[in-house]
């Protein structure tokens, strides 16, 4: 007996034996936009939920400095020699005399190379004690 092919009748009943929850998929997964959005979302979630792990710094961590402003990344250092690893410079604090308005002044004989996922100390992700390494 020869095998019957699939006429387009056929394919419009298969919708009809299909629950809500499957045309709804069949539906989605057609969406490019949707199915990226929803990649993009999972991955949010997956961050949230291990925070304590991919965080650079400890929980109980206490920036004593206050505010800070933004630093500028220099690849040539004081002397004038080029560097291939991007550094920044530890600002120092000052308070204007007169005014007693805080200023921040770069200290360019501390240069401070940046690093990918860097730590200080170690991380506890639950009751592990964890150490990030340095790149």
């Amino acid at each position: 007996m020869a095998k019957r092919r699939r006429t387009i009748e056929d394919r419009g009943e298969e919708i009809y034996r299909l629950t809500q929850w499957q045309l709804i998929r069949r539906k989605f997964s057609k969406h490019k936009v949707a199915v990226i959005g929803m990649w993009v979302l999972v991955l949010m979630y997956l961050v949230t939920v291990f925070a304590q792990v991919v965080a650079p710094v400890p929980t109980d961590f206490r920036e004593t400095k206050g505010f800070q402003p933004p630093q500028r990344l220099h690849f040539v250092d004081a002397q004038g020699k080029f560097q291939l690893r991007p550094f920044v410079y530890v600002l120092d604090q000052k308070r204007d005399p007169k005014s007693f308005a805080a200023t921040w002044v770069e200290d360019t004989t501390k240069p401070m190379p940046l690093r990918f996922l860097s730590t200080r100390g170690s991380i506890v992700c639950g009751a592990f004690p964890r150490q990030v390494p340095s790149l």
